[in-house]
């Protein structure tokens, strides 16, 4: 049965759960950043003290702390892990 993916409007995962986040980054360009880009990025992740973090290197990094006046990243939806493959 696969997972579906939950809105952070609906509820959050309970604190450091290893979960996917689909996170969307708006990157402003131009000469006065009336210009946007949109994509979307897949990354493991915790929702950790009110705040979205990620994998990196072997600890974590808050979302927040990679924005800036170039880019605005949030993440939308998040989904729970898929149990891992059993070993022989």
């Amino acid at each position: 049965m696969a997972s579906e993916w939950i809105s952070v409007k609906d509820r959050m995962p309970d604190e450091e759960q290893d979960v996917l986040l689909l996170i969307r980054e708006i990157e402003f360009y131009g000469r006065h950043l009336e210009k946007r880009k949109v994509w979307h990025w897949i990354h493991t992740g915790w929702y950790i003290d009110g705040e979205w973090a990620t994998t990196y290197c072997f600890g974590h990094k808050y979302i927040s702390e990679e924005v800036n006046d170039m880019c605005e990243l949030t993440v939308t939806h998040w989904m729970p892990l898929p149990k891992l493959p059993k070993e022989d």
